[in-house]
């Protein structure tokens, strides 16, 4: 078994990012640690970005989920430390790949599970492994028992051809998102452990499943995706990052894959066919997950949720059990079509939409395949400003291929929408938000060259001109340096550009933190001249030989991809198979259904159920009467610095499964008392934490907060993480405060920064009491102070008033010449 880096954490948690909260590990929903040692198969699930860049993503979790529902899998989540960190991590010898929980390295585990999210981050794989003892060659690996397989999978696992190598940095690829699969995957992996198989022998047993290949000798597979939803992909008791914005709110599936043809989105055309989940089981699985994870918000993921045919129903499901919908981007098309939709938008207090146009002229959004006619543009733009929205988004490509005719018409589009403005009489904020187009393999484009760099640039330049000499926003979500080193990546068809790329990553030590530098492409394309390699090289479309020679096919034919290709090259946009409300949709023969019943549901004529926007509103408005359940807790030590949502959300988590009538009434956490008051979160001991619930549940509720065995219930499943004592309310609340630390504390600072007479008086040696003066407690900010210190610890306690800042308190009494060093002072808080 490897290393534990506990102690070494223990020790240096103060030197990371924000106090190394994001290492902490221990969330709810993951596995307690006495797990690691009763579980014989052992996976750290790797991201390739830091925790905060991947806390609002729900893959990682939902990966998580799965591979813990087999009783005989650990699992640990590990990821790239922040750039500030990684100092720290390495003069140590601490491996990259560290398990948050366990504190275990790389080589503790039986699979190092790399998740890739986005093209960018395959260049971290290098520097994760040697950061972490892991050889860097397959070869070598190959033949250390005691190392772990290293196998990729994630959202990006289908365009990893820069990984295709004679002696690749992964030993395996696992393309999908099926959850039999993914599950059938590590379940193989334990049993050829179990057997004490050699590693290339438990590889080629792993090729048995659908969508896994060894990149090092591309044996042919298939990307499995099933006909019908797969249930199993519902998250629903994933882990709670520590994170205030995403604690209490949750994602829900509503629909896989996508009708559309759109050319540049490769997601969509890895993901086909489209498939819905019914009204009833997405109800009861967000109110499964509501209930594992203390939801409050919960987000619909769709590509489009505006074209679920359930969409209305899903609304009026879903307004009564949960306190806010969260709804991602939609089709100007399906609100031209639809424009009942915005009315219901507005009745659940959805004030920001946003929405794809992406090519800026109509020849360009043919090109793209949009399906988006200059007319349902129009009057979608028209409805959307009229309505009583706040801001509005839209998102815009650069392909590189634009020509002055099409910045005309844009333009255009841009007088358009002001006249609209000007005769509606109201100014929503509207931003327009630009990225060049990455051509990906298995899309319409992947033959195509791609555009330099500059060129792409220019174009978001000029688009930007215009956007804001109109008056409107702009943003550009990716530079050109990340659009180059992308599409690098995802078409490396040759060892010698493969090569190149990761001999530039290797040399400059480059670590991709969400932006690529000009400095890294200057020594990538110095590489490049070395080499003899040209920008026409890398830039190049696939070719057939390229095509017909990759490791894994999916579901939609080739022939029909290369004819959407030519109606792309042709500006011949032939729309999507899906019926709407207005007409029954037309088989585009994509091969994707592989029934004709699938055929039959995917064309067939929507029917749309309206709802009543004044009976909407009603039901948000009812929704909205909440009342506040007020509970005394104890915080422990090993939750200091952990925002206090994770505290309400833990409660409310508790309560629900205590007694399963609190889950629909329950709203969400709603506050701290010592966060409120003190505003720091690595202050521990007493609290009062307040949650709200739905008016109808006051009976209840006030049954069983009084009810000792309901609160026993509940501590056994907080199960120490915090204790409730019992209600409590936030009025009038008296409370003293002490910090404990190594470093010196001196209270008469901060009574003398702010004139707070009194007296000073020494009981003892090492104890001083400050006893304030009538003048000094009309001062409101502190009605005692005592210090006490011995040869180790100082210690100082207060009693609060009202103009009483903590913070301001502590850093003005704390001696200290690193702040990092704040973090190890014993911060808590009595009730009195």
């Amino acid at each position: 078994m490897g290393k534990t880096y506990q102690h070494w954490y223990d020790e240096n948690f103060h030197r990371l990012t924000n106090g190394g909260v994001w290492l902490r590990g221990g969330e709810i929903n993951v596995l307690d640690n006495s797990e690691f040692d009763n579980r014989s198969f052992r996976v750290v699930i790797t991201r390739l970005s830091t925790y905060w860049d991947t806390a609002d993503s729900f893959t990682h979790k939902l990966l998580y989920q799965m591979i813990t529902s087999h009783d005989d899998i650990y699992a640990d989540l590990a990821y790239l430390p922040p750039l500030s960190d990684a100092d720290v991590f390495n003069e140590s010898g601490v491996p990259w790949i560290l398990g948050t929980s366990s504190k275990y390295g790389a080589d503790a585990f039986d699979v190092v599970a790399i998740s890739n999210s986005i093209v960018q981050e395959i260049v971290n794989i290098p520097s994760m492994l040697k950061r972490s003892a892991i050889p860097l060659r397959k070869s070598e690996r190959m033949e250390m028992p005691e190392m772990p397989l290293v196998i990729l999978g994630g959202a990006n696992a289908l365009y990893t051809s820069s990984l295709q190598t004679e002696d690749p940095f992964v030993d395996g690829i696992f393309v999908g998102e099926d959850s039999l699969q993914i599950k059938q995957l590590f379940t193989i992996a334990r049993e050829c452990k179990e057997r004490k198989l050699a590693k290339r022998e438990t590889l080629e047993v792993l090729e048995s499943v659908d969508g896994f290949y060894q990149p090092d000798h591309c044996k042919k597979t298939v990307k499995y995706t099933t006909t019908g939803f797969d249930t199993g992909a519902i998250l629903k008791n994933g882990p709670v990052m520590y994170t205030a914005e995403q604690m209490g709110s949750g994602n829900c599936a509503i629909s896989e894959g996508c009708p559309c043809f759109c050319s540049f989105c490769a997601e969509s055309w890895g993901r086909k066919p489209y498939r819905e989940l019914s009204v009833d089981k997405i109800k009861s699985a967000v109110l499964e997950e509501k209930a594992m994870m203390a939801l409050e918000t919960i987000e619909l993921y769709s590509f489009n949720f505006n074209m679920h045919s359930g969409f209305y129903e899903i609304i009026n499901e879903l307004v009564p059990v949960v306190a806010s919908i969260g709804l991602k981007s939609q089709r100007f098309d399906m609100i031209a079509k639809d424009p009942e939709i915005l009315k219901c938008l507005h009745a659940i207090g959805k004030t920001s939409i946003t929405c794809g146009l992406e090519g800026i002229s109509g020849r360009m959004r043919k090109y793209l395949h949009k399906s988006l006619d200059d007319s349902d543009l129009r009057l979608s733009l028209s409805m959307l400003i009229r309505a009583p929205i706040r801001e509005l988004k839209i998102f815009l490509i650069a392909t590189g291929k634009e020509t002055k005719e099409d910045f005309d018409e844009f333009c255009e589009l841009l007088a358009y929408i002001n006249s609209v403005i000007t005769m509606a009489g109201r100014k929503p904020r509207i931003i327009f938000s630009m990225t060049p187009l990455v051509r990906f393999p298995y899309t319409p484009l992947e033959k195509e060259t791609a555009p330099l760099p500059l060129e792409c640039r220019e174009v978001v330049l000029q688009t930007e001109r215009f956007v804001n000499s109109r008056g409107f926003e702009f943003r550009d979500s990716a530079n050109h340096h990340d659009y180059y080193l992308s599409q690098i990546i995802v078409r490396s068809q040759s060892n010698l550009v493969r090569n190149v790329l990761f001999a530039t990553i290797l040399q400059t030590g480059f670590i991709y933190y969400r932006e690529v530098p000009e400095r890294f492409i200057t020594g990538l394309e110095h590489e490049m001249k070395r080499a003899n390699v040209s920008r026409d090289d890398v830039l190049a479309g696939l070719t057939d030989e390229t095509i017909s020679n990759r490791p894994v096919a999916i579901n939609v034919k080739q022939q029909f991809i290369e004819s959407q290709a030519n109606s792309a090259l042709s500006y011949d946009d032939r729309g999507y198979c899906i019926g709407t409300v207005d007409q029954e949709g037309i088989c585009a023969g994509c091969g994707a259904c592989s029934t004709h019943d699938d055929i039959r549901r995917m064309t067939a004529l929507r029917k749309v159920k309206h709802l009543s926007p004044e009976i909407l509103r009603k039901k948000v408005r009812d929704r909205s009467e909440t009342i506040s359940v007020q509970l005394k807790v104890k915080i422990p030590k090993m939750s200091r610095g952990i925002v206090r949502n994770d505290a309400g959300v833990a409660i409310g988590r508790a309560m629900m499964l205590a007694d399963e009538r609190l889950i629909v009434p329950y709203h969400g956490f709603e506050s701290s008392f010592v966060h409120s008051r003190f505003e720091n979160n690595w202050i521990y001991g007493d609290d009062i934490i307040g949650i709200r619930f739905h008016k109808s549940a006051g009976v209840l509720l006030e049954q069983l907060c009084n009810d000792r065995s309901f609160i026993d219930a509940v501590n056994t499943i907080l199960c120490n993480r915090y204790t409730v004592t019992g209600p409590a309310s936030m009025e009038r609340v008296e409370t003293e405060v002490c910090v404990s630390s190594y470093f010196p504390l001196d209270p008469s600072a901060y009574i003398n920064k702010h004139s707070i007479k009194h007296t000073m008086r020494k009981p003892t040696v090492n104890e001083t009491l400050f006893e304030l003066t009538k003048d000094g407690l009309k001062k409101k900010i502190v009605a005692s102070c005592h210090s006490s210190s011995n040869s180790s610890i100082s210690t100082v306690i207060v009693k609060p008033l009202e103009k009483f800042v903590f913070n301001d308190f502590f850093k003005t009494i704390a001696r200290v010449d690193n702040k990092n060093e704040l973090f190890k002072a014993d911060l808590t808080i009595r009730i009195l």
